[in-house]
């Protein structure tokens, strides 16, 4: 599972950074103490099952989702654009209670966790909500297990191009699945996520270079941001989903980045990944959403496209 994945990089890595934000830095050991010190807070604070992250800073929600994670809670990671009344109907829906900036601060003083008291997880434990887009009504939740993720976890990192050596720029927009995905993805595999905002587009640049970054996940409209400017030798995984990316940006980033893998996904917050295609394909077949994800199964059948995977919500 992801937490037990992470307490061991801890074990054995205890001193390399696992998340860095602006100018400060978490190491692994670090990660474990925040992670055994909010899950027993969490544990002792709230009974429901449910629990809505909603706090303003993103990085601050993503240590709640392992700390709930560790209690044994299911978190609905919300976002900073989610409003009252929105939460307050997603409360009520899911029968969960409010982990905001205000119940931050008057979370107990208790003992962390031991290793023995973390919640001991299995597959078909459903740990995460994420949002769809919702406008006047609260959006809907889309549950997660551990299965339809953490499957499909090697298969990342092989398409991709990823392991636990790399430094991931992910952009700090957590409530988007796809980047909490990218986060978690690389936490699982003990490499170092390095969270950026929207706001600092234009020294993203510059903060690859300074974070030593080599992996990179953002939709085409972030990276059309910086795809102009370069060389960018460092990066070896660049990994787009949520649009369609253009031949132009497409090209920009390879001559940008020319080490680099360049990977479009096609998925859904519902579907997990479904297909992929990479670097000249891209160019080469525009249209097309390229082969199918490892253990993905596309089949036609009565002029329409069947797809069976395990990584359905």
């Amino acid at each position: 599972m992801i937490l037990s994945q992470i307490l061991q990089t801890a074990r054995d890595f205890p001193e390399k950074d696992a998340l860095v934000v602006g100018g400060q830095r978490l190491t692994y050991a670090g990660l474990e103490e925040e992670i055994l010190a909010r899950g027993a807070k969490i544990r002792a604070r709230f009974s429901e099952k449910h629990l809505l992250l909603a706090q303003a800073d993103p990085a601050q929600n993503l240590l709640n989702l392992l700390s709930a994670m560790a209690a044994g809670k299911t978190a609905i990671f919300a976002s900073r654009q989610v409003a009252p009344a929105q939460l307050a109907q997603l409360q009520e829906t899911h029968v969960a209670e409010l982990l905001d900036d205000e119940a931050a601060r008057s979370l107990p003083d208790v003992a962390p966790l031991s290793a023995t008291e973390v919640h001991p997880a299995t597959p078909s434990d459903r740990f995460l909500g994420v949002l769809t887009s919702g406008t006047e009504a609260a959006p809907r939740v889309i549950f997660k297990d551990y299965h339809c993720w953490v499957s499909a976890f090697p298969h990342q990192s092989d398409v991709f191009g990823i392991g636990p050596d790399d430094r991931l720029l992910v952009l700090d927009a957590l409530a988007y699945s796809a980047n909490l995905n990218a986060a978690l993805h690389l936490l699982w595999q003990g490499g170092t996520v390095v969270l950026t905002s929207l706001a600092s587009a234009g020294s993203w640049a510059r903060q690859i270079e300074e974070h030593r970054i080599s992996s990179v996940f953002m939709v085409p409209s972030h990276y059309r941001v910086w795809a102009q400017g370069g060389p960018l030798p460092g990066v070896k995984s660049l990994v787009s989903a949520g649009e369609k990316l253009d031949a132009e940006t497409a090209r920009s980033l390879m001559a940008a980045c020319p080490n680099a893998r360049l990977t479009e996904y096609y998925g859904a917050a519902e579907l997990g990944h479904v297909s992929y295609h990479q670097n000249e394909e891209i160019l080469r077949f525009g249209y097309s959403v390229g082969r199918a994800f490892p253990g993905v199964n596309v089949r036609l059948h009565d002029q329409q496209i069947l797809v069976d995977s395990p990584y359905v919500s």
